[in-house]
C-alpha cells in the first residue's frame, strides 16, 4: 500500500511558509535556603519497571515523594518526557509527610522495550531537579500494518481510502475480529479477512479497509478507530487517524504568534502565505482587514508556484499585554470568500 502524499502545491505552499523558531528562555538557577529551615525531598524509589504489556495499554504509576525537612515541601513542576503524561502531583508536602506523583503511559505510539522519564522539579534546594524512570516492553500482540496510524490528504469532495493489516503477532492464541469503531463520522471502516490465495496474503490475517467520504469537511482529519478481536492478549487496537481535506485555498501558518520579553530576541512580525489549487484561476485579492489597527498588514508578492504572500507587523513594541485578534484576507474564491488568521501579540 502506498502512503498517502500532499499535493505538490500543498507542499509548496508549505515551504513558502516556514517561520523562525523562537529562542528557549533560561531559568535563573535556584537559591539556597537558610540552614536549618530547608525542605528535604526524598524519594523512596527513582524508577519503575512495568514489566510486559499489550500495545496499546496504559500504564499508571504513583512516585511517592516525602519530605524529610522542617518546613513545606512544594513541588513546583513534573515536565514528563513524549509519550509519558502526568495525571496528578501534590502541590504541598508538609514536613514529615507523603505526597505522590501519578504517572500515565499511553503505549499505543511504541513497540519493544521503553525508558520514559519525568523530570521533578521541587523547593528543595540541595536537590532541586529529581529525575524518574518508567521502564518496560511494550509488544503488539496483534500488529497493524504498516503502521498504526492512517493518514488521509485530500481536496473538498474527493473521497480518500487507505488500507492496513491485522497480523497475529502470537499464534498460541487465535484471532477474530468483532468489529471496528470509528470516532470520526467521515470515516467508515470495513473488515475482511485475508485469503490465503490472496496476492497480499504475507502482509495479514485481517484486511482493514478505512474510507473517508467525499463530504468530509475542509480542515484536519483527526480521531482513533477502535478495533476488538478476540485475542486474550490484544483485546482492543487503538489506530490513530489524521490527515487534511483541502480546500480550495491553503493557507500557513494557521495562526501567528509575536512577541517581545526579556527572554528572546523580540519577533514583532509573520507571514501569511495563500496558495490555490493549480486547476483553479488565480486568487483575486480584495482587501485586507485586521481587528487592531496597530496590526499591519501588506501583500509582499508571491512566493513560489504562484503563493500569494502578506507580511505582518505589530507597529507598538512598547504597549505591554496580550493582544489578541484576527487578520482576514479577502479572496474573492466563492467557497472560501475570507481566510481568517487569528494573532496573539505579548509584549512584557
Amino acid at each position: 500500500m502506498e502512503s498517502a502524499k500532499a499535493p505538490r502545491w500543498v507542499v509548496a505552499a508549505l515551504l513558502a511558509a516556514a517561520l523562525a523558531l523562537p529562542a528557549l528562555a533560561q531559568e535563573a538557577p535556584p537559591q539556597a535556603a537558610p540552614e536549618g529551615s530547608a525542605p528535604i525531598a526524598t524519594f523512596p524509589s527513582f524508577a519503575h519497571d512495568f514489566g510486559e504489556v499489550s500495545r496499546g495499554q496504559k500504564v499508571k504509576h504513583s512516585f511517592v515523594v516525602r519530605n524529610d525537612g522542617k518546613v513545606d515541601l512544594e513541588v513546583l513542576s513534573v515536565a514528563p518526557t513524549c509519550g509519558c503524561t502526568v495525571a496528578s502531583f501534590d502541590r504541598i508536602i508538609p514536613p514529615g509527610q507523603e505526597g505522590h506523583i501519578n504517572a500515565l503511559l499511553d503505549t499505543t505510539r511504541f513497540n519493544g522495550k521503553i525508558t520514559k522519564g519525568l523530570t521533578v522539579k521541587t523547593s528543595d534546594p540541595a536537590h532541586p531537579l529529581v529525575s524518574l524512570q518508567i521502564t518496560g516492553e511494550v509488544r503488539a500482540f496483534v500488529d497493524v500494518l504498516p503502521a498504526w496510524r492512517a493518514t488521509f490528504t485530500t481536496d473538498q469532495g474527493k473521497a480518500a481510502q487507505q488500507v492496513l493489516y491485522l497480523k497475529n503477532m502470537d499464534p498460541a492464541f487465535p484471532l477474530d475480529v468483532i468489529g471496528a469503531t470509528s470516532d470520526n463520522p467521515n470515516i467508515a471502516a470495513k473488515i475482511q479477512k485475508v485469503r490465503a490465495n490472496e496476492a497480499d496474503a504475507a502482509k495479514g490475517d485481517f484486511r482493514l479497509i478505512l474510507d473517508l467520504q467525499p463530504e468530509a469537511p475542509i480542515g484536519p482529519v483527526a480521531g482513533s478507530l477502535t478495533v476488538t478481536t478476540t485475542h486474550k492478549r490484544q483485546r482492543t487496537v487503538e489506530i490513530t487517524l489524521d490527515g487534511r481535506v483541502n480546500g480550495p485555498i491553503v493557507y500557513f501558518p494557521q495562526s501567528i504568534v509575536m512577541y517581545k520579553d526579556a527572554n528572546r530576541t523580540p519577533r514583532l512580525g509573520g507571514t501569511i502565505v495563500l496558495q490555490t489549487r493549480p486547476d483553479l484561476p488565480p486568487l483575486q485579492i480584495g482587501g485586507t482587514e485586521v481587528d487592531d489597527p496597530r496590526m499591519q498588514v501588506q501583500q509582499i508578492g508571491e512566493a513560489a508556484h504562484g503563493a500569494l504572500r502578506f507580511g505582518l507587523t505589530w507597529t507598538e513594541p512598547d504597549a505591554k499585554g496580550l493582544h489578541e485578534g484576527k487578520v482576514r484576507i479577502k479572496t474573492g474564491n466563492a467557497a472560501m470568500p475570507v481566510i481568517e488568521v487569528p494573532y496573539q501579540v505579548r509584549i512584557q
